[in-house]
């Protein structure tokens, strides 16, 4: 008996079948995260609501930094290249904040990742990027040599999207060292959770709109930024326009058209000030520790290191890290087969 054929996916107007978008999302799990635990959690799992209402296949890679007792980087797969109508909902079970933040490391590493995952296939690529601290624990990648990595997948339509929580203007100094526009950040007062919730509806509702090929680009809009508390970006600080396009989703218009306030930014002392070393998850607080030297990641405190070698080379004194590489199936091929 001849076999059934199989009904045609979905064809674009050019005839071709619309390209899935992967969406490999790199969270935050420093310890300075636990003073806003469970605003990173709804916040997250808002975004995923959002990316769950679009009919577009969306695939969402989620990979939580941070690193181990021995200061090794600790990039945790949640899940990857899972069907986003089948993502759970983050919990403190799947999410515990603890180490320090090898931003740099983290984010080179997912991007060679990506890049090795695809092969040459077609598919949309959104990188999006949260954090509420500075770089503090990175060995292998510099400033430049993360810059040159986002430009060249820039180059071949890559989006990038960089959500800093509680950073005020160190957001935007961070997202441009690595080679990311100002309409690609948001800065949010992570100590409020409209401002956080918005941050992340926003980034939720663009990429959708993208992923369905209505938006060419996943930028933030002013109104969105105004939404999440952002008074960082005045709009010609590059000299141009801060934002093009960009969505707001229906329940966020609702409430800002309705005489609600968009969300006010709170007076913030430095999430990283070196004076006072925090203890973290039950670990005991850490005096002594070098300013630009993560010599312990549990400690709070640990200023920016601004001496990273060039890429690949870690700096002066500290051992390149070593481990299993990096792979990730960002198709989903592995797990969810079609």
């Amino acid at each position: 008996m001849a076999k059934t054929p199989k009904t045609p996916k979905a064809a674009s107007a050019a005839g071709a079948a619309t390209p899935k978008t992967l969406v490999t999302f790199l969270l935050d799990r420093s310890g300075s995260m636990e003073s806003i635990w469970d605003s990173a959690m709804a916040s997250f799992n808002g975004l995923v609501s959002e990316l769950k209402a679009s009919a577009a296949d969306i695939r969402l890679t989620l990979i939580q930094f941070d690193t181990d007792p021995h200061n090794q980087m600790d990039l945790h797969k949640v899940c990857v290249g899972q069907r986003i109508a089948k993502v759970a909902p983050l919990t403190r079970e799947t999410y515990t904040p603890r180490g320090a933040t090898p931003l740099l490391d983290a984010l080179g590493t997912t991007i060679k990742a990506v890049e090795q995952s695809l092969q040459g296939r077609e598919a949309k690529v959104v990188v999006v990027v949260q954090t509420d601290g500075q770089e503090n624990a990175s060995r292998e990648y510099s400033w430049s040599g993360v810059r040159e990595l986002v430009a060249r997948k820039q180059a071949q339509g890559w989006e990038f999207k960089f959500l800093g929580a509680g950073l005020e203007s160190q957001a935007y100094h961070q997202a441009g060292q690595m080679g990311l526009s100002r309409g690609s950040t948001v800065s949010y007062d992570k100590h409020n959770i409209h401002a956080a919730q918005a941050a992340f509806a926003a980034t939720g509702a663009n990429i959708r709109s993208f992923a369905e090929g209505t938006l060419c680009s996943t930028d933030y809009s002013a109104a969105q930024k105004a939404a999440a508390g952002d008074v960082e970006d005045q709009g010609d600080a590059d000299g141009g326009p801060a934002v093009v396009g960009g969505l707001i989703p229906d329940y966020m218009l609702r409430r800002l058209h309705g005489g609600v306030a968009a969300p006010a930014r709170t007076p913030l002392v430095s999430p990283r000030a070196p004076a006072t070393p925090q203890p973290v998850m039950g670990q005991p607080a850490h005096t002594g520790v070098h300013v630009g030297t993560p010599a312990h990641p549990w400690y709070q405190g640990v200023a920016p290191n601004p001496g990273l070698g060039v890429m690949g080379t870690p700096p002066e004194g500290l051992a390149p890290r070593t481990g299993t590489p990096f792979v990730l199936d960002v198709f989903g091929e592995g797990q969810d087969r079609e």
